[in-house]
């Protein structure tokens, strides 16, 4: 008898433990945060290298079906769900050619006369749901602060379902995250908290690749390098400060995985150097392009939506013209009863006959009905009419008089 108290006892304080457990507990859809890129403000002995991350912080979430992600850029990103990758550039569609371009020497370039690349305005746009699931594809579009002191742009997108999923940047090449999402009510590793937690570390982290990456020196002679790094990459050109002879070829290698990068030749109207300002500067206008390429997609599809509901509507509208013209000959002819007469005189349009036996009948029939509805509402008498305290009368059934409008007859049962 102890023993078996004993065994209760024990149950009943893991079924305690097992209550209080965070494991165990109800899941209520909860909302975490993914950055993408850095995003908050580094030492101020890095505020003066040229460098940006290219990550998703935290590169990997565990999340359960029901809960969103809110993707958060500081500075110019986008996160992509598609099968297969978004190119950033691609061919002219209308197989245009470079022509006319020469540098500050006034020598046309070597590239004029070649195919003439462009960028894809899927990478930019953005498209699909604000849920993420197998099969559809969905984008944030590019994101960014419209301006220097602007918040970040978010997107928050929702998991209904359980898997795997592989999400990426479309504006820099490899820049990939993963999303776990377990089923609903499962144990999570770690919160919303926590996981900003790991990001701020991951960000952290990043600092000493910065440094590393911008004291890169390129071995190769005359060579430079248009950036430097991957998921930490170094925005500048490495050597900064490149002096030739007249006449030498100069090879200019982008080093950057994930950064596209190119070649600007000739100084400044200004005539001064290129400082950190002009690449804040850079940023921002990045972001407005961005922008105006989003807006005119935008205004792209709205016209060509009108143009496709102008075509249903006129199609619709074709569609309508037999009955339309059917109800404009029955609506003329209508008596003030609203029904149609039997017989219109051939040339004069009079009214010859109207079928009373079918109007007279369905009035009979709509009326039986209706009266019977409302006297089992009411509980009324079927014989005096008085509201019955004990049921419906046994005897007797009120009909109305179908000649006298109004009138109940009496029947006897």
């Amino acid at each position: 008898m102890k023993c078996f108290a004993l065994a209760c006892a024990v149950l009943a304080a893991l079924a305690v433990t097992g209550a209080a457990s965070p494991a165990r507990q109800a899941h209520s859809a909860t909302t975490f945060t993914v950055y993408l890129g850095e995003f908050a403000q580094p030492p101020a002995s890095l505020r003066k290298v040229p460098g940006t991350i290219n990550q998703f912080l935290p590169g990997k979430v565990t999340i359960a079906a029901g809960d969103s992600v809110t993707f958060s850029s500081a500075s110019f990103h986008s996160v992509t769900y598609n099968p297969k990758p978004i190119p950033l550039l691609m061919p002219d569609p209308a197989k245009g050619t470079y022509a006319g371009l020469s540098d500050a020497a006034g020598t046309p370039f070597y590239f004029n006369g070649r195919p003439k690349l462009i960028y894809n305005p899927q990478a930019f746009g953005p498209f699909g749901p604000k849920t993420i699931s197998p099969g559809t594809p969905v984008s944030s579009g590019a994101m960014g602060p419209q301006g220097p002191k602007d918040p970040p742009q978010t997107a928050t997108y929702a998991f209904p379902k359980a898997g795997v999923y592989t999400l990426f940047c479309t504006l820099h090449p490899g820049m990939k995250g993963t999303v776990v999402v377990k089923p609903a009510g499962s144990a999570l590793p770690k919160t919303p908290d926590q996981v900003k937690a790991q990001a701020l570390a991951a960000q952290t982290a990043a600092y000493p690749k910065a440094i590393a990456l911008n004291k890169t020196k390129v071995a190769a002679p005359n060579t430079v390098a248009m950036g430097v790094g991957g998921g930490v990459a170094m925005l500048a050109y490495y050597p900064k400060v490149l002096k030739v002879k007249a006449g030498t070829t100069v090879t200019f290698v982008n080093k950057s995985s994930s950064e596209v990068h190119n070649i600007v030749l000739g100084p400044k109207k200004s005539g001064t150097l290129y400082t950190l300002d002009d690449l804040d500067f850079l940023h921002t206008f990045a972001n407005q392009v961005s922008v105006a390429i989003v807006n005119a997609l935008s205004y792209r599809k709205i016209e060509e939506l009108n143009v496709g509901l102008e075509h249903k509507v006129a199609r619709r509208t074709q569609d309508l013209d037999p009955a339309r013209t059917l109800l404009l000959w029955c609506a003329a002819r209508a008596e003030g009863w609203s029904g149609l007469p039997e017989q219109l005189h051939p040339y004069r349009g009079e009214t010859h006959s109207a079928c009373p036996s079918l109007i007279t009948h369905a009035w009979l029939i709509t009326t039986v009905v209706e009266y019977s509805e409302r006297l089992r509402h009411l509980k009324r008498c079927d014989r005096c009419g008085a509201l019955a305290t004990t049921g419906r009368a046994k005897r007797g059934l009120a009909l109305p008089d179908p000649l006298t409008p109004g009138l109940v007859a009496h029947t006897e049962g």
